[in-house]
């Protein structure tokens, strides 16, 4: 649901939660249903728990909303004439208990409803069931990697990220709203002040500060100290409906080693809240899983 939408109906969620009878079919923790079809125009994953669990991963077709596309691969409950899901795949909308469906749209938070949002060739869907504080929003993930960097018409990205998405066809110029910055803790905070900002005071799912790496909890909302870690890959909104994906280390050579992992095996990030990994580039945590 999207963020805004999410917090209009809260207040007339707490009223009409008493007059809803939503059913529940529950669902096996852990178990995945997997659907594959010639062409896939997009992808579509569906999780619970900030990804600890899958429930569906799959494609979906191009040119419907982002509800047709969740329609077309399990039951879908509606609430508010349509835009906010309140169940599927047996995990309801608990809005005492703040859990709820959210998702993202090529990493970013999406700002409307499923049955207002296209899908596009290549787009990346994620819907997850988590646990939400009003003190954090997820407003952009790492999981959607590589799109759309690889895909769009232009993408601003430093080395090594830079010469792997020119080879995949990309154009990389100084400045666009898709964005790929790799660097060490030092000069990303000089040369990039709204990562640093975000970074700083707490706002994302990984962070780095004076060389101590912190990834976000199972509880979706305390910081945990990973003592191995040398680098994150986090996520934040860029401009113009993009976003910036950060890879930042304690060093430079750190933060290098992480975005090596990143373009050598695309499936580091996927499905992926933040992760951490360690001096020699192996990722080593994710955020939102785990004690």
């Amino acid at each position: 649901m999207a963020v805004h939408n999410r917090r209009r109906v809260r207040v007339a969620l707490a009223l009409l939660v008493a007059a809803m009878v939503l059913a529940g079919t529950g669902c096996e923790r852990r178990s995945a249903r997997s659907v594959s079809a010639p062409a896939a125009a997009a992808t579509l994953l569906v999780t619970s728990d900030l990804g600890a669990s899958v429930q569906y991963r799959g494609s979906a077709a191009a040119g419907g909303s982002v509800l047709d596309a969740l329609r077309a691969a399990t039951d879908v409950r509606t609430a508010y004439g349509g835009g906010f899901v309140s169940e599927m795949f047996g995990l309801r909308s608990d809005p005492g208990g703040r859990r709820d469906w959210i998702y993202w749209v090529n990493g970013r938070l999406a700002e409307r409803g499923a049955r207002d949002v296209r899908v596009g060739a290549g787009d990346h869907v994620w819907w997850d069931y988590q646990r939400w504080s009003p003190d954090r929003e997820l407003r952009a993930v790492v999981g959607a990697w590589p799109a759309p960097f690889a895909t769009v018409a232009t993408v601003a990205a430093d080395p090594p990220i830079a010469g792997w998405l020119r080879a995949r066809g990309a154009r990389v110029a100084a400045a666009a709203a898709w964005r790929v910055r790799v660097g060490g803790e030092r000069r990303l905070r000089r040369d990039d002040p709204e990562w640093a900002r975000a970074n700083d005071a707490g706002d994302l799912p990984a962070s780095i500060n004076d060389g101590v790496v912190r990834r976000l909890g199972a509880d979706g909302a305390s910081m945990v100290a990973v003592p191995d870690g040398a680098a994150v890959a986090v996520a934040l909104p860029g401009p113009r409906d993009g976003v910036t994906l950060v890879i930042v280390g304690r060093d430079v050579a750190a933060a290098r080693r992480a975005a090596t992992t990143v373009t050598t095996d695309e499936d580091a990030l996927a499905g992926h809240v933040a992760v951490v990994f360690d001096a020699d580039g192996a990722a080593i945590a994710v955020a939102g899983e785990g004690s």
